[in-house]
């Protein structure tokens, strides 16, 4: 990333735009996904699934916030979050908010169970190597698209230097 500002004179970054553009279907995909996972599957599996794509969604979250930040960065503060809301079950306050509005516990949970670190830590891996490779390809792409350019340029520039004399 470099510290080019998120701003120009005429607005945002047309890159940092995209970028969100992205974060943002990509927590919609999470926020499904999720659901899905909670709603609809009995497995074991299901609950660590919940829980990781809860970690990835709070990183893309952040990463919508501050688009400029380094993305481990967005992957700690996304597992600390989800560390913190474990840690705030563990006070039996968002059983008692769940017991008022159910939905309140798709968001905050109910119930503290330590192996919910895992599945957490897990989910901030998964945001962390499925964004750096991401950013990979985008800069193949890039960098493809720039070479061809360059290129179409130099034989643009030959053409013309060898017009009929």
């Amino acid at each position: 990333m470099t510290d080019a500002p998120d701003q120009t004179d005429e607005g945002p970054r047309p890159a940092t735009s995209l970028k969100r553009a992205l974060l943002l279907g990509a927590a919609i995909i999470t926020i499904v996904a999720g659901l899905t996972v909670h709603w609809s599957v009995a497995a074991a599996w299901a609950n660590p699934v919940t829980n990781a794509l809860y970690t990835v969604l709070v990183a893309l979250l952040l990463a919508f916030a501050a688009p400029r930040r380094p993305l481990w960065q967005i992957a700690l503060g996304a597992f600390g979050f989800s560390a913190a809301i474990e840690c705030f079950q563990a006070t039996g306050v968002p059983a008692a908010l769940a017991d008022q509005w159910p939905p309140s516990a798709l968001v905050l949970g109910t119930t503290f169970i330590p192996t919910d670190f895992i599945s957490y830590a897990l989910g901030a891996a998964a945001f962390l190597f499925l964004s750096l490779a991401m950013s990979l390809v985008i800069r193949w792409v890039r960098d493809d698209i720039l070479e061809r350019r360059a290129r179409a340029d130099r034989a643009a520039r030959r053409r013309s230097d060898s017009g009929p004399a």
